[in-house]
C-alpha cells in the first residue's frame, strides 16, 4: 500500500509539473502581457500627399496666352467651381477635338444603311452618331469657342488647372 501511495504522489507532481510547463507556454503571461505592440515610426515617404482632382468644365475661351487660356465658366457648370473664370493650361498630352456635324444626306445615308442592316440581321447595335470628332490643335482655338474641358485641378488656390481632353462644341444655330 506503502508503495502504491509514493507511485500516486510522483504521479500527481509529474502531472502537476507538466500543467505547470504547459500553462506556462500557453498562458502568454509577461510583461508584454495585454499591451499592444508599439506602432511602428512613421515613414516619410509615405505620408498621405495631396490628390490631384478631375472635373470637367464648360465654358468660353476668355482669352488665349501662349499654353495657358481662362476659360468663361457656364453658370452651373460645376459646383465645385464658384469662380467665374479658371485659368487652364495645356501642354504635349493634351488632345484637341472638334465635334462636327455630319452633312445631312451622309447621316440619311447612314441611316438607311443601319436600318437595313439591323432589320435583316435582327440584331441591335449603336446607330450612327450625327456628328464625327476632328482632332484640332491649340492654335485652332480662338475667343469665344465653348467648349468642355477635362482638367486635373492643382493643389494651391492660384493653381491653373492642367487640361487633358479639350473639346469644341460645335455652333448651333437658333431660328
Amino acid at each position: 500500500m506503502q508503495r502504491d501511495s509514493k507511485f500516486i504522489i510522483w504521479a500527481v507532481v509529474v502531472l502537476l509539473f507538466a500543467g505547470v510547463v504547459i500553462w506556462g507556454i500557453y498562458s502568454k503571461k509577461g510583461p508584454t502581457a495585454g499591451t499592444p505592440p508599439a506602432p511602428p515610426p512613421p515613414n516619410p515617404s509615405l505620408q498621405p500627399v495631396a490628390v490631384p482632382t478631375r472635373e470637367t468644365l464648360m465654358g468660353k475661351i476668355d482669352t488665349i496666352q501662349g499654353q495657358t487660356f481662362t476659360l468663361a465658366l457656364s453658370a452651373g457648370a460645376s459646383a465645385a467651381n464658384s469662380a467665374q473664370t479658371k485659368k487652364i493650361t495645356v501642354d504635349s498630352s493634351t488632345t484637341f477635338e472638334k465635334i462636327v456635324f455630319k452633312d445631312p444626306a451622309v447621316m440619311q445615308k447612314e441611316l438607311l444603311a443601319y436600318n437595313a442592316k439591323t432589320a435583316d440581321s435582327g440584331t441591335r447595335t449603336a446607330p450612327p452618331a450625327p456628328f464625327e470628332k476632328v482632332t484640332i490643335s491649340l492654335s485652332d482655338l480662338k475667343k469665344g469657342d465653348s467648349l468642355i474641358v477635362t482638367v486635373i485641378s492643382g493643389s494651391a488656390a492660384g493653381d491653373a488647372a492642367k487640361a487633358t481632353d479639350v473639346i469644341v462644341q460645335p455652333v448651333v444655330a437658333t431660328q
